[in-house]
């Protein structure tokens, strides 16, 4: 027997039933729109785009000549040995310092024996010795400096005795003979040694007279000790007292001169700490240009060149000597060049002896080489082929298989766009590199 369901049961049922049916018609009528919203291009977009690779040109090694021009480098002077040359000091009778004799000027060369010049009526004298004096110099004294001093007065044809190391009275009168020689008198001895002469002198007059007394009165005088005493110290001090060489006075030069890069001029007030009167390069002229990175490669030793101010104030020719990057404390003192390159060259250039360069130490100058109008070709590539990491720089040249092999080389020249490929390198003429991406993913060649 079934049981009758009431009639508000049944209506409440049929209106969950409509709520529900509208509900999913309305969420279907939404995807439908945000589906026709969405553009085109979002629709057929896959989830994940791969990044597109980097575009791989190749581009082949030649062999040709990078422009018809001599090669040139630009760069920075430097005189590479330079001796200062400093005023006497202030002592009295002198009041001031004045430059009063001004023999050698700029781009001259100073030899052994000559005078550079000349502070308040004295000498500073240009000695060839192999190391600069480092004390003055008095009768009696003894060292590797005293035997320097004879072969220098030896070699001016002044000292005729045994190079010893002594300072005897030929070495006393071969300095006498020095400063003869250059219209100068010998250095007057020193106050406390003028001092102490006049005292020993004053001793042995006394014992003289004593002795003179007791003679006529017929008593005791001095003692032969005491008088043999007074003897030593009178000849001790006149010796003392003689003819010496003051440290001031003397310029160390090398056997060969020096040249005078700057000197004080004629009739000049020192200031009191003005204290270095001339600059020289001692020997043969020797400099070092200092250039951007790269470069060197262009000059070799035995090169002849031309050495031009930047300013075209002055010229002179040399001889290539040294040509390599810069290492060390050369390489920390060079400045970084225009294009930011890190790293620098050094060309070490000899003129010739006895030239007058006239080139100021520091200048900006060009260097070109001598009787060569055009470079010899050589393997050369894009510089956008070279590359650099911490190992160096390289090349990639394409494999068989699709992949890069990297190949190390050694830059010489560019220009125009080219870069030169030092020999040594495992490239020939002809084959490929890469320019633009791609990575080794071979060995190193």
């Amino acid at each position: 027997m079934s049981r009758a369901v009431p009639t508000h049961a049944r209506s409440a049922r049929s209106r969950t039933a409509a709520w529900l049916t509208a509900a999913a018609l309305v969420a279907m009528a939404a995807a439908v729109v945000a589906v026709a919203l969405l553009s085109p291009a979002m629709r057929s977009e896959p989830a994940k785009r791969e990044p597109e690779a980097t575009p791989v040109t190749r581009a082949v090694v030649e062999r040709r000549a990078l422009g018809g021009e001599a090669p040139t480098l630009q760069g920075t002077l430097r005189a590479t040995t330079t001796i200062s040359v400093n005023a006497p000091a202030l002592t009295p009778p002198v009041a001031r310092l004045v430059v009063t004799d001004a023999p050698a000027g700029v781009g001259t060369i100073v030899s052994s024996g000559n005078v550079l010049i000349g502070i308040s009526g004295r000498p500073i004298i240009a000695l060839a010795t192999d190391v600069p004096l480092y004390r003055p110099l008095y009768p009696e004294d003894t060292g590797e400096d005293v035997r320097q001093l004879q072969a220098a007065l030896g070699g001016l044809g002044l000292y005729t005795g045994e190079v010893d190391g002594v300072f005897g009275p030929l070495t006393a009168a071969a300095i006498t003979a020095m400063y003869a020689q250059v219209g100068y008198a010998e250095p007057a001895p020193e106050a406390p040694r003028v001092a102490a002469l006049e005292q020993a002198e004053d001793r042995w007059a006394a014992l003289v007279a004593a002795e003179e007394a007791a003679e006529e009165d017929g008593t005791g005088g001095p003692s032969a000790r005491d008088r043999e005493q007074a003897r030593r110290e009178l000849t001790r001090a006149r010796d003392d007292a003689g003819t010496w060489l003051p440290l001031d006075e003397v310029a160390h030069v090398p056997a060969s001169g020096a040249l005078v890069t700057s000197i004080t001029e004629l009739g000049s007030v020192l200031a009191p700490d003005e204290t270095t009167v001339a600059v020289l390069i001692g020997g043969q002229p020797i400099f070092t240009v200092r250039a951007q990175a790269g470069q060197h490669a262009v000059f070799t030793a035995g090169d002849r060149v031309e050495v031009r101010a930047l300013d075209g104030s002055a010229a002179m020719s040399g001889t290539v000597q040294h040509a390599a990057a810069a290492t060390g404390a050369a390489a920390d003192r060079a400045s970084e060049p225009a294009s930011g390159a890190a790293g620098s060259d050094e060309i070490v250039i000899a003129a010739p002896q006895g030239s007058q360069p006239g080139i100021a130490d520091g200048a900006q100058v060009i260097v070109t080489l001598e009787g060569r109008v055009a470079r010899e070709e050589a393997l050369v590539v894009p510089e956008g082929a070279v590359r650099e990491d911490e190992d160096g720089q390289y090349v990639l040249v394409p494999t068989a298989g699709g992949e890069a092999r990297r190949l190390d080389v050694d830059i010489g020249a560019r220009r125009d766009g080219y870069v030169e490929v030092l020999p040594g390198a495992a490239l020939r003429e002809g084959d490929e590199v890469l320019l633009g991406g791609g990575d080794a993913h071979a060995g190193t060649g």
